[in-house]
């Protein structure tokens, strides 16, 4: 059985310069998927091979004008999984529900940095924990410290069924991701977000 591929979809990555590679190589279409605010270096490599560039907004950072007619604007892609949670009604629970999601490049700094501030917010309100941790190894260790200091918490590495967390928030505290941050304004999730200085360059 041979697969015959035609065109290539391919989003920002370091890890997808092999596939932009070969797609220019074996001559198949290339359409690039830029979903942030400022251009990724991979795409950048690729826009002159690429037949069309997949984006939400015409004014992205570092986008060269010459490549401006390959853009074809879209609404925000997310998962179908999105479309079937409530939106959030504004009401807070007595005890608030906080979801802490830093993605690959995130969670790790939220293992320790993002704990002591939430050990320190709860001696003002009581306050009820989601976190994603960077390792299941550092699980037991994170929950000893919220536990020790009276803090209900679900600890979790990366999750398929993150949405169920999302839905039962009051605030997301993450990584300013786009796929995320899409998701949280469609849920009508309060959220506060921080970045790497470097985050848009991967």
């Amino acid at each position: 059985l041979r697969l015959v591929v035609s065109e290539m979809f391919i989003r920002d990555r370091y890890m997808s310069l092999p596939f932009c590679l070969s797609a220019k190589f074996l001559n198949i279409s290339i359409i690039l998927f830029e979903p942030n605010m400022v251009l990724g270096r991979s795409n950048k490599h690729f826009l002159k091979f690429a037949n069309k560039i997949i984006c939400y907004n015409k004014k992205i950072m570092n986008f060269p004008d010459k490549y401006i007619n390959k853009v074809f604007l879209t609404e925000t892609i997310l998962k179908k999984d999105i479309y079937d949670l409530n939106i959030k009604n504004g009401h807070i629970s007595e005890v608030p529900k906080i979801l802490v999601i830093g993605g690959s490049q995130g969670a790790l700094y939220f293992d320790k940095t993002i704990q002591e501030i939430l050990i320190d917010l709860n001696k003002f309100k009581k306050i009820n924990i989601y976190q994603q941790v960077s390792d299941e190894s550092k699980i037991d260790e994170i929950k000893k410290t919220y536990d020790k200091n009276n803090i209900p918490n679900s600890l979790f590495t990366f999750k398929n069924d993150i949405y169920e967390y999302m839905s039962k928030c009051d605030l997301a505290i993450s990584r300013c991701g786009a796929s995320t941050l899409s998701e949280l304004v469609k849920l009508c999730i309060p959220s506060v977000s921080y970045t790497h200085l470097r985050a848009h360059e991967t």
